[in-house]
């Protein structure tokens, strides 16, 4: 912050000064804005891998993939604040926005992640579920094979399929029945679905969310003043 200037009331003519005036020189507002910018870009481009990372962990037992998004989302506001602290006090609405894209960016390719990985996902359990493959196709193939059944399953029961229809199933029921693939005898279902998967859900919005914004928030106020040492009274 730039430092403080000192104006003195009086001149030669009138006498010594009589009073001291403080003036703060502010950042302008759009130096303020454009370091933000670069501070928001810095975000969303350290967002990206660590939401695909999270997408590998938010099926750990007892929701512990929860603390990566805390954990990462703290390391995302860290580097933030960094790249714009020099420039604060940042627009609340310019924090407000650039936090929110953000997250955003973070845990849309998390959940992301999540969808685009289950017709692998059950393709391999259904491997692990069978005592051997199916005759004339190596196991590429019958993974491919499985693949695109689950995605034609999720299309017909739960249209149009894709990420609404992941959404619909998984909270519906989070199941592929017995019998749904050709050899498999068993349900083959993801370890959190319906309710406990909402949850989870909702928790890993709010503790990425907060993660970041913990650290981000603060550059929407200034800088508080040095404090100066009072001096010790004379003897």
């Amino acid at each position: 912050m730039p430092p403080a200037i000192e104006q003195t009331s009086g001149s030669r003519e009138t006498g010594p000064p009589t009073s001291t005036v403080r003036v703060t020189p502010q950042v302008p507002e759009v130096q303020a804005g454009a370091r933000w910018a670069v501070a928001t870009a810095v975000g969303c481009a350290l967002a990206a891998p660590f939401g695909v990372l999270l997408s590998y962990v938010s099926f750990l037992m007892a929701y512990l993939g929860l603390f990566f998004y805390a954990l990462f989302g703290l390391v995302i506001g860290a580097s933030v604040y960094r790249v714009a602290a020099r420039r604060r006090p940042v627009p609340k609405a310019q924090v407000l926005a650039g936090t929110t894209l953000i997250v955003l960016v973070g845990w849309g390719l998390s959940i992301r992640g999540e969808i685009a990985g289950l017709p692998r996902d059950i393709a391999n359990l259904a491997v692990e579920a069978r005592t051997r493959l199916p005759e004339g196709l190596s196991k590429a193939e019958y993974l491919a094979s499985i693949e695109d059944q689950v995605r034609r399953y999720l299309s017909d029961r739960y249209p149009p399929g894709g990420a609404i229809g992941y959404v619909r199933w998984i909270t519906d029921s989070g199941r592929f029945p017995k019998g749904t693939f050709e050899g498999v005898n068993r349900e083959l279902a993801r370890p959190q679905r319906r309710w406990v998967w909402a949850i989870r859900v909702v928790l890993s919005i709010v503790l990425f969310s907060f993660g970041i914004a913990s650290m981000t928030w603060p550059l929407a106020s200034a800088l508080p003043p040095p404090r100066v040492p009072a001096s010790e009274p004379s003897t």
